[in-house]
């Protein structure tokens, strides 16, 4: 078996836009889930919601999941939530993650989110 990954429907992207940060808890359950898919659904799912609501909980993944893909793919998602509450966690990563490769995104994000000043 094999899958290949292709983002959701637009209508599931509308559906949870429509219910905002009410799904936000829910989203955040799905960050602990055993299924990488799941997980990574939920994390774009939160992204989209975007907002302060967000940053806890992508800010969990970013700094203490034990996947450097999923700490990475958290930091996008912060990169376009409220900047006052992500940026702190994003240099924390920039300067403490485990990965060379988590650490030079984090240092990406802060160095565009100035350059975009």
């Amino acid at each position: 078996m094999s899958r290949t990954f292709s983002p959701p429907p637009p209508w599931y992207v509308d559906e949870i836009r429509h219910y905002g940060h009410d799904a936000i808890p829910i989203l955040s359950a799905y960050l602990r889930s055993a299924s990488g898919f799941d997980k990574y659904l939920a994390l774009r799912f939160l992204g989209l919601i975007g907002g302060g609501g967000v940053v806890e909980p992508l800010g969990e993944v970013a700094l203490n999941d034990a996947s450097s893909s999923f700490r990475s793919a958290a930091l996008f998602w912060l990169a376009v939530a409220r900047w006052d509450l992500a940026a702190p966690i994003i240099r924390q990563v920039a300067n403490n993650d485990s990965s060379p490769e988590v650490r030079e995104k984090a240092k990406e994000i802060l160095l565009q989110h100035v350059l975009n000043k």
